[in-house]
Formats: structure tokens, C-alpha cells, sequence
């Protein structure tokens, strides 16, 4: 590994005898090859830069990567990723960097910590320059080295760029149109749509809902209950389709091996859909698996960000601002939070982890407006608008994948649904109270899912016994002395007690559940009072006894 020296810039080298890793050289122009911020996280991948602040989002150019010699003139070109090697970041010395490269138009400045985030974000607000932490234990040459070579390598392939699957998905539904007489769509997994043929039908609610970016939900659910779904997966010639308010239509599958990776589909013209026809779009559908597979490696890099993203800021420790902008939202966008968890909180393998996660991804490529997953320890996230669909239709979308993981993975999970938030800021909030749930019902016999509004008054109580354990002298009183008198005296207290407030402070009531006679319910309450002091026509007294019973009773 090259050794680092203060004060060297990487370029990517430029002309006819260029090749990716040539030598460092003085800045040139900024190379067809560079990166955006955000494509550089995505080429290296997590585990190298954080980013702490980024006041201009991820879309800033990285042109080369320089090594910040704090003892000697460096000069910032526009597009440095600046390394302040030998800077601390709580020294005089980091404002002054952070300030130079913003003025000099770098791209980002990377520091390892120890950190004050808020300051830093400060500071980097104030120059309108992105901030990366580098983890303390890496070391800063494999931090140059692995910038270096990505830069390096997108300026060797920045000629292929013209060749994006996308275009050529387009050109294949375009020809294909030609060829078969109707209109040609190609969509991915999710039933997203990735192209369409020219001139496509707009009044056809299947692709009216699509130019929306988003699958149409009415008919994936036709799909899904007629069972047509399952049988263009797992078919091996075009199946007819005619969803309701749509022309009929030929669909097969896009295959890599066994995989489906997508869909393509004909609507029926002007002459009726026949065999050679099912032939073509066969044909058509092999064409497409090349391009088809390139889009998905580029979108399965862009997704492993985002799940990054999503983790560090549910986590407390990433930007919601960042994540915003990765998502192309408002930063108080409306979202709603739903956690997975194996019942008993821990999975038994790694891997069932990873399985969990693809699966809860698969599902929320089927929902109809998408959604982000991310995964944090044993349990799954995933992020959606919150806006656009009804509880009642998460539940539902949340209840398909608990019984895919039971199914298919043989793993018995539970699922919380967290209330409505604006704001991504609060996520960390929202997960919080995701992790309040699936804690009641990883440890409960009931259903494995709920809302948090289902569960609101138990997870109350839940953070009022942890505070109780942390500081005990709230449990003393009338409670803990009847406790006692119990466990003494064999009295039932306690059990009584716990009846007549069970039952709303009615005698009658409490008294059919103690199975005893109204006037002996009376008596051991009258007796409570002369032994403990607990008035119960005190609404104050009532309601702390209560509180404390249901505290150290409730489980």
C-alpha cells in the first residue's frame, strides 16, 4: 500500500494512455469520471466514511482525493475530498481546514474523532462544506487508497456510461412494440416500471398508476388474489392477464436461472395476441435479462446506501437532512416506522438475519408506494410514507410477511407498526417506540402484530417500571406494605386490590371475580385502611396505589 505523503493530490489521469491508478499529478479539470458524494459512499461501500453534516447534500463532485499537511501551504482545489491527517477534530486547527475547503470549493472534508457531532455540524452549516468521520480504528492510508481507487475507476469507465441499461430497456420495449403490434412494458420484481414503448396507452390504468413512479395498488392486489402473480413466476410461457379497466395482456417472467427479475408484458392491439406472439415476448424477456441485471447491481448499491443511511439516523448517530435528500424528500416528510423481530428478540444465525432482511425488503417492494428497510442488531426497519397508505393496509402488508417468515424461513416473528411522525428528524423517537412494542410482544402469548396506539397503555406502563426500577422509593407506600402484610400473614391483599380495580372501584364487580360475598370484599378493603392507612376515597391516593399495583404486578 502506498505510503501517504502531506500535501499529495490524486487525480485520475487523463488522455489516450490514461489508466485507472496512475500517478498522483497536479489538479486538472474535473474528469468526465468524477464521482458525486454520493456515489462515491456507494463505490466504497459503509465501513470507511460517515457523514456527520452534509448542509449541500451528497450531489457535490469529488474530482480527487488530497492529503491536508497542517505544517506546510496546501492548496484546496474545487472537488477535493480533503483527509486532515494529523488534525484533530477538537483542535484550533479543524475550523480553520473546514473553513478553507469551503471557501476553496472542496467536496467534503474527512476527519477521525474523538467527535462533537452539534459543533461539527456547526461549523460545517457555517462553511457549507459535507464532514465525514472516519472510524479511529482505520487507518488513513486505507481510507486514501480506497477513495483513490474508486475516483480512479470511474474515470476509466466514465466512457460506458452511455450505455445504460436503462436506455437499453427502453430501445428493447420500443422494438419490441414494433415487432409485436401492442405496447411493451418492463418492470423489475416490485412490478416497478423500469421502460416502456413510445407512444404508450396513458388511459390505461396500469400505466397511468406507474407514471407515478409507483406500482399500481389496485392491481398488484388483483394480481396477488386472482393468484396470477405466482403463476407468471413460476410459469415457462406468457400467461394471459386481463386486469379490470386494462386491455388484456401476454406476461412472462425475466429469468436468471431460477430468479424472476422482472416482468415483460404486451398489451393486446389492433390484432389479436397469438403463439408467434408469446414466442417474440419469450425472446424479448431473454433479451432483457442483461440489462435488466445491470439496473438491478446499480440499484442494489444505491439501495445498500440508503439502508445505511436510514440505520445511522434510527441509530442517532447519521443526518436526517442527508437521508432526505438520498430519498429525494422533504426533511419533514410524513413517515411511519414498522419494526420485525424474531418472537424470543434473537435470531438464531446470522444468516436468518440476512434472510429476514431481503425478505422484508421483497415485501416492501411489492407495497405501493415502496419502502426503505434497514437492519439494527436482531431487528428490521422499514420506512414508509405514511401519507400514502391507510393503517389498515400496513397491517395488512406487515401480516403478509410475518407469514412469509413463518412459511418460508420457519422463523416465528412479530411486528410493530409505530404512529404517524413528520419529520425524519424523529425517527430516532419512532424507533424507540417500535422497540417498545416488539419488546411487549416478543415477551407476550398474544397476536404478533400491533400498532403502537394498540399497545400505547402498556408501553406507558413498560417505561414507567423501568424508571421504577432506577429509582425504587417510588414503589414505596400503602403497596408495598400490604406486599408484605401477604407474604406474612397469608392475607390476600394485594389480589383483592387488584379486582377491585380491575373491575372500575365497583364492590359488586370485584367481588364476582374474587368469587366472595360483596361484604367480605368490603371488609378486607376497610381493613387495608386501618392497617396500611390506604384511603381509596382519596382519588390521589387511589390512583398511586393503582399505578404502583399495575407496576409490580403487570408483566
Amino acid at each position: 500500500m502506498t505510503a501517504l505523503t502531506f500535501g499529495q493530490r490524486f487525480t485520475p489521469a487523463t488522455g489516450p494512455d490514461a489508466r485507472a491508478g496512475d500517478a498522483f499529478s497536479d489538479r486538472a479539470a474535473p474528469t468526465a469520471g468524477a464521482l458525486t458524494l454520493q456515489n462515491l459512499l456507494t463505490a466504497i461501500g459503509s465501513g470507511y466514511l460517515e457523514t456527520i453534516c452534509a448542509p449541500c447534500g451528497l450531489e457535490p463532485m469529488v474530482c480527487g482525493v488530497l492529503i491536508w499537511d497542517v505544517a506546510g501551504p496546501v492548496s484546496i482545489d474545487p472537488g477535493d475530498l480533503v483527509l486532515a491527517v494529523g488534525v484533530a477534530a477538537t483542535s484550533s486547527a479543524f475550523p480553520e481546514l473546514v473553513d478553507l475547503a469551503g471557501r476553496a470549493g472542496a467536496a467534503a472534508v474527512a476527519v477521525k474523532g474523538p467527535l462533537n457531532d452539534a459543533w461539527i455540524s456547526s461549523l460545517a452549516q457555517g462553511a457549507g462544506i459535507t464532514v465525514f468521520a472516519v472510524p479511529r480504528e482505520l487507518a488513513w492510508d486505507q481510507v486514501h487508497a480506497v477513495v483513490r481507487r474508486a475516483i480512479a475507476t470511474a474515470s476509466a469507465t466514465a466512457e460506458d456510461s452511455d450505455a445504460a441499461p436503462s436506455r437499453d430497456l427502453f430501445a428493447l420495449a420500443a422494438a419490441a412494440a414494433a415487432d409485436l403490434g401492442g405496447p411493451v412494458q418492463i418492470h423489475d420484481a416490485g412490478m416497478h416500471l423500469l421502460a416502456a414503448s413510445p407512444g404508450d396507452e396513458f388511459g390505461d390504468p396500469w400505466r397511468t398508476s406507474e407514471v407515478a413512479g409507483h406500482p399500481p395498488s389496485e392491481l398488484l392486489g388483483w394480481l396477488r388474489r386472482t393468484g396470477l402473480l405466482e403463476r407468471v413466476r413460476g410459469a415457462s410461457r406468457p400467461i394471459r392477464v386481463g386486469p379490470p379497466g386494462s386491455p388484456s395482456r401476454l406476461v412472462t417472467a425475466v429469468r436468471a436461472g431460477t430468479e424472476v427479475l422482472g416482468f415483460v408484458s404486451v398489451s393486446e392491439g389492433a390484432v389479436p395476441l397469438g403463439l408467434e406472439h408469446e414466442a417474440t415476448l419469450l425472446e424479448i424477456a431473454r433479451m432483457a435479462t442483461t440489462s435488466v441485471i445491470r439496473l438491478r447491481v446499480a440499484e442494489d448499491a444505491e439501495r445498500r446506501l440508503r439502508s445505511d443511511l436510514l440505520r445511522s439516523v434510527i441509530d442517532g448517530t447519521g443526518s436526517a437532512f442527508v437521508l432526505a435528500s438520498r430519498l429525494g424528500v422533504h426533511a419533514d416528510e410524513e413517515f411511519r416506522l414498522i419494526g420485525f423481530q424474531p418472537h424470543g428478540g434473537v435470531c438464531g444465525q446470522p444468516i436468518e438475519q440476512i434472510q429476514v432482511h431481503g425478505l422484508v425488503e421483497l415485501g416492501m417492494e411489492g407495497a405501493a408506494h415502496g419502502g426503505l428497510v434497514a437492519t439494527s442488531g436482531s431487528r428490521t426497519y422499514a420506512l414508509l410514507p405514511s401519507a400514502q397508505q391507510a393503517v389498515h393496509e400496513v397491517k395488512e402488508l406487515a401480516g403478509e410477511i410475518l407469514g412469509q417468515a413463518t412459511h418460508q424461513l420457519g422463523v416465528a416473528m412479530v411486528a410493530a407498526i409505530g404512529t404517524a411522525s413528520s419529520g425524519l428528524a424523529r425517527l430516532p423517537t419512532a424507533r424507540a417506540e417500535v422497540d417498545r412494542v416488539l419488546q411487549l410482544l416478543s415477551a407476550g402469548n398474544g397476536p404478533p402484530l400491533a400498532t403502537f396506539d394498540e399497545l400505547r397503555s402498556r408501553a406507558v406502563l413498560a417505561e414507567l417500571r423501568e424508571l421504577a426500577a432506577e429509582r425504587p422509593h417510588l414503589l414505596h407506600g400503602h403497596i408495598a406494605m400490604l406486599r408484605e402484610i401477604d407474604r406474612t400473614q397469608n392475607t390476600q391483599y394485594i389480589s383483592t386490590l387488584r379486582a377491585y380495580f380491575d373491575s372500575a372501584c365497583d364492590p359488586v364487580e370485584a367481588s364476582k371475580r374474587l368469587y366472595v360475598h360483596r361484604n367480605t370484599l368490603r371488609y378486607r378493603l376497610r381493613r387495608m385502611k386501618e392497617r396500611c392507612g390506604l384511603d381509596l376515597l382519596d382519588p390521589n391516593e387511589r390512583l398511586i396505589a393503582e399505578l404502583q399495583l399495575r407496576l409490580t404486578v403487570e408483566t
